[in-house]
């Protein structure tokens, strides 16, 4: 790599050849070193620039090739926002409720929204938790009907950054399917993507192939959540309502008491460059994972049980079955939950069947997890 010292070296061995240009270099003519200083200075940076290009296919340097590398492997600039602990203090002479999803901010303008309703006597106070986050809906006209039609995220007016996508075409809620895993023809799914500019993108299937493809006219409600990721609230800072919606709202203070979960801030260039060399950290295909018990866990770390087993060690156990070809089993409960002590272990009871329709919002969600993987 050359620096400005090669260059400016280059320069006064070739001097001679130039009498006038010369004698102001000699006695360093402020019009005439300014000029050679620029142009050094540019050099230099090319120079520089060309170097780092021959490492590149070996060693992603630039932050421009950095980032392309993180959108073909599917990373998304994602933010996980914040959650903290409010306290509510009713001032009214009557109860207050404070209505789930109503939407707050800080003496910085940023927004939160309340994620439990809860009821405030009357000179009282209660506490309940707000999430750090900024809800914006678009509507989409599909134009055009063609595979993988694709529809542009807006980037958010602040530095926030997205955490959560949701699309919605009339009564039907799409769901989310990184990779379009595990998806059938007419399945109403999405998949999320980035390219090297961060632009988000939410896209669709194709007809006859994978999902759903959007014929002309179809009309797409897209709620997108921007959060600021990792922030910093002073306790005991106010907070109040982005809109007053009646006079009892006037009377009503809110403050920060406690920290629930911090927030995290999308991967910067020199993390995304380390974890693109590692599949397992960011793809969470089980063939990655390694096994099934690590995916449930990652999703669900609240479980106060958890494990995850296969048809092999059911057998060993329990003895053959024709109906636990392909299975696998899982045992899960929280802390709220009853459990069954097992009196004899050694000839464990005949496991009572849950059917789907039986299955808990958690149940069902590990479920659909295991099958996306």
């Amino acid at each position: 790599m050359l620096t400005r010292a090669d260059f400016n070296a280059a320069v006064q061995d070739n001097l001679s050849k130039y009498p006038e240009l010369s004698a102001r270099f000699s006695i360093a003519d402020p019009t005439f070193m300014r000029q050679l200083d620029a142009i050094f200075t540019a050099l230099a940076m090319k120079s520089a620039e060309d170097e780092v290009a021959l490492a590149e296919p070996q060693n992603k340097t630039r932050p421009a090739t950095v980032l392309a590398d993180a959108a073909i492997r599917g990373i998304m600039p994602k933010a996980s926002p914040a959650r903290f602990l409010i306290t509510v203090q009713n001032d009214n002479d009557t109860t207050y409720l404070l209505d789930s999803a109503r939407v707050l901010t800080d003496s910085s303008g940023v927004y939160y929204v309340v994620e439990a309703g809860v009821t405030v006597p009357a000179g009282g106070n209660a506490q309940t938790t707000v999430r750090q986050v900024e809800y914006t809906v678009i509507t989409h006209t599909v134009t055009e009907s063609r595979p993988f039609y694709f529809i542009p995220v807006p980037q958010s007016d602040s530095d926030a950054a997205v955490a959560s996508i949701s699309v919605i075409q009339g009564d039907v809620t799409f769901e989310n399917r990184q990779e379009y895993i595990n998806c059938a023809p007419d399945e109403a799914i999405y998949h999320v993507e980035v390219d090297a500019q961060q632009q988000v993108y939410v896209r669709f299937g194709a007809a006859d192939v994978v999902g759903i493809q959007p014929d002309v006219g179809d009309v797409f409600e897209i709620t997108i959540g921007y959060s600021m990721g990792e922030i910093d609230v002073e306790i005991d800072s106010s907070f109040s309502f982005e809109y007053v919606n009646s006079a009892d709202d006037t009377s009503v203070l809110m403050s920060m008491s406690a920290l629930v979960e911090p927030g995290v801030n999308p991967p910067s260039v020199s993390y995304l460059r380390e974890l693109c060399k590692y599949p397992a950290l960011y793809d969470e295909d089980a063939v990655f994972l390694g096994e099934f018990e690590f995916l449930v866990r990652k999703h669900f770390p609240h479980l106060k049980f958890l494990s995850v087993w296969n048809e092999a060690l059911e057998e060993d156990l329990r003895g053959p079955a024709l109906e636990n070809m392909n299975r696998l089993f899982v045992s899960c409960f929280f802390d709220t939950e009853l459990t069954k002590d097992e009196p004899y272990p050694q000839t464990p009871e005949a496991p009572e069947r849950i059917y789907s329709s039986d299955l808990t919002g958690t149940q069902l969600a590990i479920v659909d997890r295991i099958a996306r993987a």
